[in-house]
């Protein structure tokens, strides 16, 4: 028959292994330990273990204390060069902010000055369109001013049906077409005074004109026989009296005045008005140059 306390050492180790081995449903073990009455000697043995386990715990620390201070040490300074880390993220964020803000305002002035390249290259464009336009209204204006109106009408032309077009959306190029019919009315109305003037100054030649067209006359009718006998006298004296005037009537006029006129008159369009109003006027020229003074008539027989 085995030894009564052996027996109990082993139910009491089997106790311990139940608790030891179970973590959280102890109450079958406990139950038993109280039914058997045997809680006193299994506090003691409960002790026991306890002071066994914190011996072990005591010895493991002595074997691993150095290299918990080691790791705790380590463990200190990662912390210091965390916060050194974190201070040095901390300046490179301020750093990249502030590097951003100047990246952002270069950014921005960068794309205006983009902008006012791409204005810049545009009105460079738009003033190739529009030169030539100020180029031809400049010439315009001479050529009016110095009355050269066939090259005007001409300028005037091309600057209506070539260099216009380009520049159709811009005010200005409303504004020259507006003056264009003025213009054109300005030539017109300069041409009718130069032509006025030219009639005039037919007009006051009309004598002398009519005193060459006389002794054309006069020269031509002696050279008839049936009139040499009456004339001889007259003749002479006529001569004598033009022997200085070997011009004819179309000499004594300059006529470029009536040419460059129809020119124009051509051009703008209005050759038909041109001619009825010189013509009524070279009539009315007609008739008072070749109308003889009232004196004259019947003076030579018929």
């Amino acid at each position: 028959m085995g030894h009564p306390l052996n027996e109990n050492n082993s139910s009491y180790d089997l106790y311990l292994q139940e608790i030891e081995g179970i973590d959280d449903y102890w109450g079958p073990t406990f139950r038993s330990i109280f039914d058997n009455n045997e809680h006193q000697d299994f506090k003691r043995k409960l002790e026991e273990r306890i002071k066994h386990h914190d011996k072990d715990i005591e010895r493991l620390c002595n074997v691993y204390y150095q290299g918990f201070i080691e790791s705790v040490t380590e463990l200190l300074e990662v912390k210091s060069q965390s916060k050194n880390l974190n201070n040095q993220v901390v300046d490179l964020d301020k750093k990249l902010h502030t590097s951003f803000q100047a990246l952002s305002k270069s950014g921005t002035e960068l794309l205006q000055a983009r902008k006012v390249q791409s204005n810049i290259a545009l009105v460079i464009s738009q003033m190739n369109l529009s030169l030539p336009v100020f180029v031809s209204y400049s010439k315009l204006q001479k050529q009016i001013a110095e009355k050269r109106y066939y090259p005007a009408l001409k300028t005037l032309e091309e600057l209506e049906h070539v260099h216009l077009p380009h520049v159709a959306n811009y005010r200005f190029s409303n504004q020259l077409h507006q003056k264009i019919p003025k213009y054109r009315d300005k030539i017109e109305a300069a041409s009718m005074t130069d032509l006025k003037d030219f009639l005039e100054n037919i007009r006051k030649f009309s004598p002398k004109v009519g005193e060459v067209a006389m002794r054309h006359t006069s020269e031509q009718l002696a050279s008839d026989p049936t009139v040499v006998g009456r004339k001889k006298k007259r003749t002479f004296e006529s001569s004598r009296n033009y022997s200085d005037e070997g011009l004819s009537a179309q000499e004594l006029i300059d006529f470029s005045p009536i040419y460059r006129d129809l020119h124009l008159a051509d051009v703008l369009g209005k050759v038909s008005t041109f001619e009825v109003y010189y013509r009524s006027e070279r009539t009315k020229q007609a008739r008072l140059v070749l109308q003889p003074p009232t004196n004259m008539v019947g003076k030579y027989p018929m």
